[in-house]
C-alpha cells in the first residue's frame, strides 16, 4: 500500500511540519511529509499511518478531515471552523477515532505515556482546561460546568470517553 500527497496540499503540509517545529531542511528528509509517493510496507498497521498522517495534517491546518473509501479529505470549507462553542460529543468521537488507531500502533512501554498525552494535546489544542483530578483513572477537559472525561485501563488504553458535567455524572 502507498500514501501520496494530493497535487495543492503543499500548505496544509507546510503547517504540518510548522506545527512539528521542523525547518525546510529537516522536513526534506522525511517522506511522510514530501510529495512524493510513500511506501507503507515498513509500517505496522499501514492503513492506520495512512490515516494518522492525512488526519493529523487537516487538523494542524484548521480544518476538518473526513474519508471517502481509500481517499482522505480536508474540508476546507470556513462554516465549519469553530464557532466560538465547543461540541463536547464531537471532542469525544474525535479522541475515540483518534485511539482506535493510534494504541494500535504504539509499544505496550510508551502506551500510557503517550495516551495520555493524546488527551491532553487534544484539550489543548481545542482550548479546554486541562484537569487531573481524576488521574490515574481519567483526566479532563473542561469548559464551563461541563467536561469530557476520557478514561485509562492501568496499562493506559483508552477505555471510555464521555462528556458530563464537572465532577458530576456523564451526560
Amino acid at each position: 500500500m502507498d500514501f501520496r500527497w494530493a497535487p495543492g496540499t503543499e500548505d496544509i503540509r507546510d503547517r504540518f511540519r510548522q506545527a512539528a517545529g521542523l525547518g525546510a531542511a529537516e522536513a526534506e528528509d522525511l517522506p511522510e511529509l514530501s510529495g512524493e509517493r510513500l511506501d507503507l510496507t515498513a509500517y505496522g498497521p499501514r492503513e492506520a499511518v495512512a490515516v494518522a498522517l492525512a488526519r493529523t495534517a487537516a487538523n494542524v491546518a484548521g480544518h476538518t478531515f473526513t474519508s471517502l473509501g481509500n481517499h482522505f479529505l480536508v474540508v476546507t470549507d470556513e462554516r465549519l471552523s469553530g464557532t466560538g462553542t465547543i461540541d463536547l460529543d464531537a471532542a469525544v468521537t474525535d479522541i475515540r477515532g483518534g485511539a482506535s488507531w493510534l494504541q494500535g500502533l504504539v509499544e505496550q512501554e510508551t502506551r500510557d505515556e503517550t495516551m495520555r498525552s493524546l488527551a491532553r494535546s487534544y484539550f489543548e489544542r481545542l482550548g479546554l482546561q486541562v484537569w487531573h483530578y481524576g488521574q490515574p483513572d481519567f483526566i479532563s477537559g473542561v469548559t464551563g460546568l461541563y467536561e469530557v472525561r476520557v478514561y485509562f485501563a492501568p496499562d493506559g488504553t483508552i477505555t471510555h470517553v464521555a462528556p458530563g458535567m464537572v465532577m458530576g455524572a456523564p451526560l
